[in-house]
């Protein structure tokens, strides 16, 4: 099971901390302790809550209508979530559908698990909008899991509300998983979709603070979707949190 680096973050380590003026950076300007005013020295340095602390699910689950921390799962940025839901929904022998181009880890944990992944091209000549009958032909029989961006990275096109809907239809046609990374939601202004976790019981929504809310050092992610997959018994959602913190630690 190889796990290899991003590209992406390779460059990042490189070059980020070299300019006074990132415009490669993809979120807003980060902020610092003292401009957020946060005082630590009450904080407990000890182990947490497997799924999050259940004050932070519950500020979270505010926005997900008809949905209880039940449905929430607190992760080490939005790409742990990524790895969790891959990880936990997708075997050997089924096949996911990643919608391209997109944030690199969403298609090379499925690549380093070596699962049967097929690419969704988001075309130029359509302004990057996901083409749903060309989605509808991508999947199979096996297929598990569809993910999608929106507000896309990097493209920045951005899912209607049929849209959003059409490709809940065709997961749910196929017996699959739909999850929607959100992570650029909260930056747009008018108009934006639904929250995908509140449209479907096998559709999952994923955010992080990292873009919109300039405080990616945090590492605060979520995961929002039916209480069988944050729950599930036989492959409970804490359990791959822990999986994903021992392959890390396997590879430094």
């Amino acid at each position: 099971m190889p796990f290899e680096r991003m590209p992406l973050e390779i460059w990042f380590d490189e070059y980020q901390f070299e300019v006074e003026c990132d415009i490669g950076e993809s979120g807003m300007k980060f902020f610092s302790l003292k401009e957020l005013d946060v005082n630590l020295d009450d904080v407990d340095l000890r182990y947490g809550y497997h799924l999050g602390h259940p004050d932070l699910r519950s500020e979270i689950v505010r926005s997900y209508r008809g949905k209880t921390i039940d449905n929430v799962a607190v992760t080490t940025g939005a790409s742990e979530s990524n790895f969790c839901v891959i990880a936990h929904l997708v075997g050997p022998k089924d096949h996911m559908i990643v919608e391209h181009p997109t944030y690199p880890s969403l298609y090379q944990v499925a690549r380093s698990l070596d699962r049967n992944l097929t690419l969704f091209h988001l075309k130029w000549e359509d302004d990057f909008r996901p083409d749903m009958d060309e989605l509808r032909k991508l999947v199979k029989p096996n297929t598990k899991l569809i993910t999608l961006t929106h507000p896309s990275n990097p493209t920045g096109s951005v899912i209607t509300k049929d849209e959003l809907k059409e490709a809940i239809e065709i997961a749910e046609d196929a017996g699959a998983y739909l999850m929607v990374d959100e992570t650029y939601r909260d930056l747009m202004f008018e108009d934006k979709p639904p929250l995908a976790a509140t449209l479907s019981p096998i559709a999952i929504s994923l955010t992080s603070m990292s873009k919109t809310w300039g405080v990616p050092g945090i590492r605060i992610g979520w995961a929002v979707g039916d209480e069988e997959i944050v729950q599930m018994t036989d492959r409970p959602f804490s359990s791959m949190l822990l999986i994903c913190a021992i392959t890390v630690s396997d590879r430094q």
